[in-house]
């Protein structure tokens, strides 16, 4: 008797072994399909990042442009005081200038 109890217990091991392997290759076919996504990802990743690279180094040449273009502090100053000088230059010259014009007869 014993072996025959021995022999059912192995069939429901078995049995219990063929479930465990079919829930296991359903789980590897989930896995599978997962990892396809994700390739395809990746692969959309890589694409999105060579475009990142380059717009990147796009911003960079810009901005090495802007910044060999903008103004510093000391440039506005000095347009600044170049600006007041020839105005005060003028506003100096249009008050001199009928006084001269009337001491010389023009």
């Amino acid at each position: 008797m014993e072996l025959v109890e021995r022999v059912s217990h192995l069939e429901s091991d078995l049995t219990t072994v063929k479930t465990d392997v079919a829930v296991l290759k359903t789980d590897v076919s989930v896995l599978k399909a997962d990892v396809s996504v994700l390739k395809i990802d990746v692969s959309v990743l890589k694409t999105d990042v060579s475009i990142l690279k380059t717009d990147v180094a796009d911003l960079k040449v810009d901005m090495a442009v802007v910044k060999s273009n903008y103004a510093t502090k000391a440039d506005v100053l000095e347009a600044k005081n170049s600006v007041i000088v020839w105005v005060v230059s003028a506003v100096f010259i249009a008050q001199l200038l009928p006084g001269f014009l009337k001491k010389f007869g023009l």
